[in-house]
């Protein structure tokens, strides 16, 4: 093949550029990535105290902040640390309940597929 018929064939496979102009998705990716090169630009320029100020986290797993934090929620509102523990015992309690659920339907339709399965090999036209 020659080089003017190959690149021919990679014109005609390429997309457009009117096309890439009017793809939003690839716009929005363009859009993103300049957006994520300004950020880090921006942390390059960051003293080092800046930085760790800005991506410091607090995490913590399980239903309830640590007692500090709600110590500090009970301060700004009075009585939302009672409230954030009793949001907790009930989504607990409805987390419970909905498992007893689900495991009581996974019993009751493990028993009816044996039945079926025992009716299956029990049944006259099957011997």
């Amino acid at each position: 093949m020659s080089e003017e018929s190959k690149s021919q064939n990679k014109k005609d496979n390429s997309p457009s550029s009117s096309s890439q102009k009017d793809d939003p998705i690839r716009n929005a990716h363009a859009q993103e990535e300049a957006d994520t090169d300004q950020v880090l630009r921006d942390i390059e320029k960051m003293t080092p105290a800046k930085r760790k100020a800005v991506f410091s986290a607090i995490q913590y797993s399980g239903p309830l902040p640590p007692a500090e934090q709600l110590q500090a929620y009970e301060e700004i509102l009075p009585g939302a640390a009672d409230r954030i523990i009793k949001m907790a015992e009930d989504q607990a309690f409805h987390r419970r309940t909905q498992e007893e659920k689900m495991g009581f339907l996974y019993m009751e339709a493990d028993k009816k597929d044996r039945h079926q399965k025992k009716a299956k090999t029990n049944h006259p036209g099957n011997k």
